[in-house]
C-alpha cells in the first residue's frame, strides 16, 4: 500500500513539474522575427525607390506627348525625324530613371546600397516594356509617308539593347559600392559651415571639394568651371515656375553631377552623360538660360 502512495506521489510530482517547465522558443523563431523586420523595411526601401523611378518615368510620357504633339502639329508625325527624336527622348528618359534609382538608394542605404543591386535592377527591367510602348510606332509608319516599319522595328530593337546596358552599367556600378555618380563606400568630401563666423581649413586631395555655407563651393580640381554652371542652374531653377515633380527631378540630376566630380577620380565619360541629362531636364521644363549654359559648358568640351 505504502509502494502504492509513494508511486502516486513521485507521478503527482513530476506531473507538477511538467507544468511549470516552460519551454524557452526556439532560437529560430527569434532570427526568422528579425528576418521579416528586415524584409519589410527592405520593402519599404524597394517600394520609395520605385516611387521615383516612377516619377521620372512621368516626366518622360509628358516629353513624349509635348513632342508627339508638336510633331502632329507640325504634320510631320509619320517621320524619320519623329522617329529618331521619340528614340533620344525615350533613352534619356530611361537613363534618368537609372539615375534616380542609383541615386535614391544611395541616400536611403549609403554604404549598403550595394545589397539592392539586383532589386534595383528588377525595377528597372520592369520600366522597359512601358518605355517601347511610350516609343510606339509600331503600326503607325508606312513607307508612302516615309517611315516604314522596319525602320521603327529596328529603333525599337536598338532602343532595346541601349536600355539593358543601361540597367547592367547601374547594377554593376552599385555592386561596386558606386550609386548616382557617388561613392557610398569612400567618400571624400568635406562640407563646412562657417555661417557662425570665420575659420580656416585646408585639404591635400586634389579631388575634392569644399562647401562652405550653404551654397557657396569651392573645388580645386578641373570641373571648378562645371561647379558654377551648376549653382548658375540651380538659381535659374529656382527662379522658375515649374512643378515640384520637376524641381525635384532637376535637383536630382545636378546632384549626381556635383557627387561625381568630387570623386579621387571622377569618370569623365559619366560626368558627360550626367551634363547632358541635366541639360536634356532643363530644356524640357523651358528654363532656358540655365539650358543656355549647359549646352555652353557641353560644347566647350566637345560633348555637343
Amino acid at each position: 500500500m505504502r509502494l502504492i502512495q509513494d508511486s502516486a506521489a513521485q507521478a503527482g510530482h513530476a506531473s507538477a513539474t511538467r507544468a511549470m517547465t516552460v519551454s524557452p522558443p526556439p532560437a529560430h523563431n527569434q532570427l526568422d522575427l528579425a528576418k521579416l523586420s528586415g524584409m519589410s523595411r527592405d520593402d519599404d526601401i524597394i517600394a520609395s525607390v520605385r516611387n521615383a523611378v516612377e516619377q521620372r518615368f512621368r516626366a518622360l510620357n509628358d516629353a513624349i506627348e509635348k513632342f508627339r504633339g508638336e510633331m502632329l502639329g507640325r504634320g510631320v508625325y509619320q517621320s524619320s525625324m519623329t522617329l529618331l527624336g521619340m528614340h533620344r527622348r525615350c533613352i534619356d528618359g530611361y537613363r534618368e530613371m537609372c539615375t534616380a534609382a542609383a541615386a535614391h538608394i544611395a541616400e536611403i542605404e549609403g554604404e549598403d546600397a550595394s545589397r539592392h543591386a539586383d532589386s534595383i535592377g528588377q525595377i528597372l527591367k520592369d520600366m522597359q516594356p512601358r518605355v517601347i510602348e511610350l516609343f510606339g510606332l509600331t503600326e503607325r509608319g508606312s513607307r508612302s509617308s516615309g517611315l516604314s516599319l522596319s525602320m521603327a522595328a529596328k529603333e525599337r530593337t536598338k532602343l532595346q539593347a541601349e536600355m539593358n546596358a543601361e540597367v547592367e552599367h547601374t547594377m554593376r556600378d552599385l555592386r561596386l559600392g558606386i550609386a548616382g555618380g557617388m561613392n557610398v563606400k569612400k567618400r571624400q568630401q568635406l562640407y563646412i559651415n562657417n555661417r557662425g563666423g570665420a575659420g580656416q581649413f585646408a585639404v591635400n586631395s586634389p579631388g575634392s571639394t569644399q562647401s562652405i555655407g550653404r551654397d557657396q563651393i569651392a573645388t580645386t580640381n578641373e570641373f571648378s568651371s562645371l561647379v558654377q554652371v551648376l549653382t548658375d542652374v540651380r538659381q535659374q531653377v529656382a527662379q522658375a515656375e515649374l512643378s515640384s515633380d520637376d524641381r525635384n527631378a532637376i535637383e536630382d540630376a545636378v546632384t549626381a553631377v556635383e557627387r561625381e566630380i568630387v570623386q579621387p577620380q571622377p569618370d569623365q565619360s559619366r560626368v558627360k552623360r550626367l551634363v547632358l541629362g541635366v541639360g536634356k531636364l532643363i530644356r524640357d521644363v523651358g528654363v532656358s538660360v540655365a539650358g543656355q549654359a549647359i549646352t555652353a559648358y557641353a560644347k566647350a568640351q566637345g560633348w555637343m
